[in-house]
């Protein structure tokens, strides 16, 4: 065996011993996260879909590494979800592959990802992939352009992108969290201060001061727009809470 582990006349290499450690750090990381979406999944889901929410049945099977579920809605509908953790591009903290003909999904998230944004980042994919398998399941195109941006154009289509639908599910958790009494009142605070700023965000209330009136008019004309193509997504906690997407913003 020489210096880098390679076993003479057998063709066998092995890792060195810090790539084997690292190797194995990552496998385990891998297994903690998939681990936590599954426990984390089902009231992610309850918070995001609101209502609609039926059930989440865990369908597991032995030696399997991703992490499987059917997910089930209100309206008779079904989606099989595979939540797997891997290496992604630096930029990129997740992503959900479609298979719209079977209702099959695969959230994939990376690997680098923090412990505490899990379950945000799956309120956007879970809020996400239900819009793609509803437009699919009716016969509909994609939304291209997002609406739920500031400065995003105002007056197009006035539908929703896949992308907006992420970011209502992840309102929808946000909201959720803020009124769990089971939560420490620091952590619904915090929950609260994540709402406030992805509604800014979104450009779901004015920022523009009532004494700039042009821009506060535009502004608040946007909003508008946004608040109402969304009312039909958003949870009951959203639209009540105070300081929620419907509530009135600051003057």
């Amino acid at each position: 065996m020489d210096a880098y582990g390679e076993t003479e006349g057998t063709g066998d290499v092995l890792l060195p011993e810090s790539a084997e450690a690292t190797a194995a750090h990552l496998r385990a990381q891998q297994a903690r996260l998939v681990a936590a979406a599954g426990r984390e999944l089902e009231a992610v889901a309850s918070a995001v879909l609101g209502e609609r929410f039926d059930s989440l049945l865990r369908l597991q099977a032995k030696g399997e590494e991703r992490a499987h579920f059917l997910l089930k809605d209100t309206r008779g509908g079904e989606a099989t979800l595979w939540v797997d953790a891997l290496p992604m591009e630096s930029d990129v903290i997740a992503r959900t592959v479609t298979n719209t003909t079977s209702d099959n999904y695969v959230v994939q998230i990376s690997d680098r990802l923090p412990s505490e944004h899990l379950a945000r980042v799956l309120a956007h994919e879970v809020g996400e992939l239900m819009a793609v398998r509803d437009r699919s399941g009716q016969g509909l195109a994609p939304v291209r352009e997002s609406l739920l941006s500031r400065g995003a154009e105002i007056g197009g289509s006035g539908e929703l992108s896949s992308e907006d639908h992420g970011r209502i599910g992840v309102l929808n958790w946000h909201a959720a969290r803020a009124l769990d009494a089971r939560l420490p009142e620091q952590r619904r605070a915090e929950a609260r201060a994540e709402l406030s700023a992805l509604i800014d965000s979104c450009g779901m209330r004015p920022l523009a001061a009532e004494s700039e009136a042009d821009g506060f008019r535009a502004e608040m004309r946007a909003a508008q727009v946004r608040r109402l193509v969304s009312r039909e997504f958003l949870s009951v906690d959203a639209k009540h809470l105070r300081g929620g997407p419907l509530a009135p913003g600051p003057r």
